[in-house]
């Protein structure tokens, strides 16, 4: 079974990518816009690669962006053009990446660069489980997020707003007039003058 390594280096606005055969020689290299033209030409270039190389299995290997990335490693995973070469789709941690790097003494900092390490990591193995394409949580997933950063934006107000009154009510304070209740019934006045 001969396999193609593909590292992908993701931005906001374009991934770099690298290819590797086997052995770690060059196979080519590209940069493709981060959307959907740029996946699919990301897709040409790998079969266009695989068939020259006669492979038949391929390892993709991108770090982890948030949703940088989120969207090519789902669209490479369910690509049905790719499902011949039954791609295995790993997204890595960056800083396991940058660990991997470091044993490297001699390479610049730059995505292309990036993209290669990321490709030779994926032909040294010890990789994480493969991409799920389940999306019945991502939106759970979302939520439980967003709760999360509401809830420290309001305690975060709530300390600079009991810090300001502090300042020119000290004795309300060390009564503890202000319980969470009474933040909750002042935070919902506040919401409805808004």
């Amino acid at each position: 079974m001969t396999k193609l390594f593909v590292g992908i280096d993701v931005s906001m606005n374009d991934n770099k990518v690298r290819l590797l055969k086997e052995d770690g020689s060059d196979a080519g290299k590209l940069t493709v816009t981060n959307n959907l033209p740029g996946a699919i030409k990301l897709v040409d270039k790998i079969l266009q690669t695989a068939g020259h190389y006669s492979v038949d299995k391929l390892v993709v290997g991108l770090e982890s962006t948030s949703h940088y990335s989120y969207h090519l490693a789902t669209f490479l995973k369910n690509d049905q053009r790719l499902a011949i070469l039954s791609p295995s789709v790993h997204v890595l941690n960056a800083k396991s990446v940058h660990r991997f790097k470091s044993s490297y003494n001699d390479l610049p900092k730059n995505d292309d660069v990036d993209a290669w390490v990321i490709a030779d990591k994926l032909r040294f193995g010890r990789l994480p489980e493969e991409v799920s394409v389940d999306d019945r949580y991502l939106a759970l997933q979302r939520l439980t997020r967003t709760r999360f950063h509401l809830m420290q934006s309001i305690s975060r107000e709530k300390a600079f707003f009991l810090n300001n009154l502090f300042l020119k009510f000290s004795s309300l304070c060390q009564d503890k007039l202000f319980s969470n209740l009474w933040w909750l019934k002042m935070s919902r006045h506040f919401f409805e003058l808004v």
